[in-house]
């Protein structure tokens, strides 16, 4: 009992020095802040984060620390993350012009919170009722607060606290209500001392009396909300909704209503969020969920980046000057054309003869001239692109295969469970799961209400995290979409989270004819394109301006690799006694025209050596893409050929050569 009633005059002396005491004064708040969790392991793309950000107009990057940092503070933890990395990461932000916010969990989520047992249990939280345990919080965030140069914010969490709230309020024997009050007073309390001025998510502060949704989490049976009354009005309430709807406003009004400082945090489709927060001048900090390494080819994690800034700062419209497709634009800033490049010296492309087995039918040929552009700028070259190289057999499509399959449709998982598809190519209903192919367009146009699961071939691609949130998912050419609702019956949705990634999948009609197998079949070995090389100087360098028109399906990697990317095909150059090849990879060096990405290594670090060169919005809502990939030659050689061999792979995908140049 007595450390209870120490534990009350502690929180209402705190209240006292928190009421009376004022938070750091400085300029306006960001308008826009990117969260960023780096406690799913050690990211390689978040610098890459920063420069899209960045170029989008973020103003501020939110760095939530774990228990994965090298933080003096933390007990026997493996670290990923070193002081020093950490420290690098803070001033690339800030020489980037973007305020710096920390943020580690200080009640709840312990698997995002400094690891020490004996005041953080992992599976509920911090234990608060352990003699000391707020002197060590303080120790952690002066610690933070250190590495961070001595921030304006700091963002606690606080955020889905029912076990946490539960758990500390029983044991020290006061109410929910009261121990989340004297919590929150404790922490800004912290914070201030150190400079920051306190955030914190909202759920634990609003019942469903109030606002009826899910993440409104401080009724019953604790009703904790009641400390919303009780704490000071300088804390920052930053409210968080995936799927913000009119109704909804109620929430953030709440809080506003009771003179608090309210920041928005949308997700995946921060449209509707970001235009109400627009249209009341409120910030908008746009998180993320997502570790960038473990997902670089989720379209939609850089999609709601990309949103969220046009709906915060633009009202829906893209940049000037900028494409509409919001990926495009990511994939301009996340792999831009370095600041200097070489003289480039155009090749002259020879025609695919007519009469060569693989002949592609000139209807193809000539609806790509079209739609390419007439030259390429790269640096201060411009090359032009008169007569493309399309080396391609294509197998049959998902969509041949459809127009004869028999209903209903079966997908099959790995591990041989299997669901009725409902339909294919229209709408979702209610409970469905549906089965959306490249005939349908470039993008499946579904809501946020259901996961949705992308693949290429037959092999799953990227897996939505949770059973909703992603929607309106690109469709890739080479691939397909499944896409269940989140009706009253989960069943969809949980056969789709069972799904693995880069596990394969079957399609199989009601004959049990598995409509992916043909697409897959092998081709013949397909035959090279021969580049006459003018004599001159020796060649440094060769540059290719390509794409493909399909996608192809990365695998799982191996050792030290995340990622098997696939081999489109090998460039061989020759000279009088030298003679060198490269592969060229899909996702590293080149990507599908009709879907821009970040391009990788196989360890899932921005690829080198590879840009985009051009990208422009087609009419039917999708982008088209041509990318840049420079091969440097071990030594300069007076090169006489360079000759292009497409994979079967890549000759199925359509590997198109749309210029070449070279580097003396």
């Amino acid at each position: 009992m007595l450390a209870y009633t120490l534990f009350l005059v502690a929180g209402m002396s705190c209240l006292g020095a928190a009421l009376s005491a004022k938070a750091p004064e400085g300029r306006d708040p960001p308008t826009l802040g990117l969260h960023i969790l780096l406690d799913f392991g050690k990211s390689p793309l978040v610098v890459s984060l920063f420069d899209l950000g960045r170029g989008l107009g973020y103003e501020a990057v939110v760095l939530e620390l774990g228990g994965n940092m090298a933080l003096k503070a933390q007990v026997d933890a493996p670290a990923d993350w070193s002081i020093a990395e950490i420290r690098r990461l803070v001033a690339e932000a800030r020489r980037r012009g973007l305020e710096v916010i920390p943020s580690t969990s200080l009640l709840s989520h312990p698997e995002c919170a400094p690891r020490n047992p004996q005041y953080i249990d992992r599976a509920m939280g911090w234990r608060l009722w352990e003699p000391g345990a707020y002197e060590y919080m303080a120790r952690v965030v002066e610690e933070i607060c250190e590495l961070f140069g001595r921030p304006r914010y700091f963002h606690a969490r606080l955020d889905e606290a029912v076990d946490a709230v539960a758990a500390n309020s029983a044991k020290l024997g006061v109410t929910p209500a009261d121990f989340l009050a004297a919590h929150i007073r404790r922490v800004r309390d912290i914070c201030c001392r150190n400079g920051a001025q306190l955030i914190i998510w909202h759920d634990m502060l609003i019942s469903r009396e109030h606002v009826p949704f899910a993440n409104s989490l401080g009724g019953l049976p604790l009703n904790c909300w009641q400390a919303v009354e009780e704490i000071p009005r300088d804390v920052i309430i930053n409210f968080w909704l995936y799927d913000f709807e009119p109704q909804h406003a109620a929430g953030p009004e709440f809080f506003l209503r009771r003179g608090f400082e309210v920041w928005l945090s949308p997700w995946l489709c921060p449209a509707p969020m970001s235009r109400w927060a627009a249209e009341r001048n409120l910030p908008v900090l746009e998180t993320t969920w997502i570790d960038p390494s473990a997902y670089p080819f989720t379209q939609w994690l850089v999609r709601g980046i990309v949103a969220a800034a046009d709906w915060r700062l633009r009202g829906g419209k893209p940049a000037s000057g900028q494409p509409a497709d919001p990926l495009l634009r990511a994939a301009r800033l996340l792999v831009p054309t370095p600041s200097r490049i070489p003289a480039l010296q155009p090749l002259s492309l020879p025609p695919v003869p007519s009469d060569d087995a693989a002949a592609v039918e000139t209807g193809q040929t000539e609806h790509l001239g079209r739609l390419l552009p007439k030259a390429v700028t790269l640096g201060q070259t411009s090359i032009p692109v008169q007569r493309p190289a399309l080396l391609y057999q294509p197998a049959p499509t998902l969509d041949d295969n459809l127009r004869d399959a028999k209903p209903p449709l079966r997908v099959i998982r790995a591990d041989g469970t299997s669901r009725e598809i409902n339909g294919v190519n229209r709408p979702r209903g209610q409970g469905e799961l549906i089965l959306y192919s490249p005939a349908h367009g470039p993008r499946t146009g579904t809501n946020i209400y259901g996961p949705e699961q992308v693949a290429v071939g037959n092999i799953l691609q990227d897996i939505a995290p949770d059973t909703y949130g992603v929607g309106d998912s690109y469709i890739p050419p080479g691939g397909f979409v499944l896409s269940a609702h989140c009706g009253d019956d989960l069943a969809g949705p949980r056969f789709l989270s069972g799904m693995g990634r880069f596990q394969p999948v079957r399609i199989v009609d009601a004959d049990g004819r598995d409509l992916l197998a043909a697409t897959e079949e092998a081709s013949p070995a397909p035959p090279g394109l021969r580049i006459e090389i003018p004599a001159g100087r020796p060649v440094r360098e060769i540059w290719l301006v390509h794409a493909t028109l399909r996608a192809l399906p990365v695998l799982a990697g191996a050792g030290d690799k995340l990622y098997h990317l696939p081999v489109v095909g090998h460039l061989a150059v020759e000279a009088p006694g030298f003679q060198e090849t490269f592969e060229v990879r899909w996702g590293e060096h080149v990507a599908c025209w009709r879907l821009p990405r970040c391009l990788v290594d196989e360890s899932g670090r921005p690829a080198r050596d590879a840009w985009l060169a051009w990208g422009t919005d087609d009419h039917d809502g999708s982008a088209m893409c041509l990318w840049a990939t420079r091969l440097r030659l071990t030594k300069p050689a007076g090169l006489t050929q360079l000759r292009l061999d497409p994979t079967p792979a890549g000759w199925r995908a359509g590997w198109l050569i749309a210029a070449a140049a070279l580097v003396r």
